[in-house]
């Protein structure tokens, strides 16, 4: 079955109004593993993400999304944004 395609936009995790296909695909990945974790305190949400992360992810596509968030400064998801710093220090 084709993938049903949306011309809606959607703001995506750094502030930017785009369609659900245009946010790069890094920050794409850590806007769902994100929601995943809104329900409990921000800094132990910021933890779970960046673990998830850096099991789950290659190197090259950590590098991606710390470069998006880095970036997209201050608009970036404070979730995301916390994790990538977890991520950018070294890891326990």
């Amino acid at each position: 079955m084709p993938r049903r395609q949306t011309n809606s936009p959607t703001v995506w995790p750094c502030g930017e109004s785009r369609t659900t296909m245009g946010a790069p695909p890094a920050m794409r990945l850590a806007t769902d593993i994100a929601a995943q974790f809104r329900h409990i305190p921000p800094d132990a949400a910021a933890a779970d993400i960046a673990d998830h992360i850096r099991r789950f992810w290659e190197p090259r596509l950590r590098a991606q999304l710390l470069d998006q968030v880095t970036r997209a400064g201050t608009t970036c998801d404070p979730h995301i944004a916390a994790a990538a710093g977890l991520l950018a220090g070294p890891a326990d």
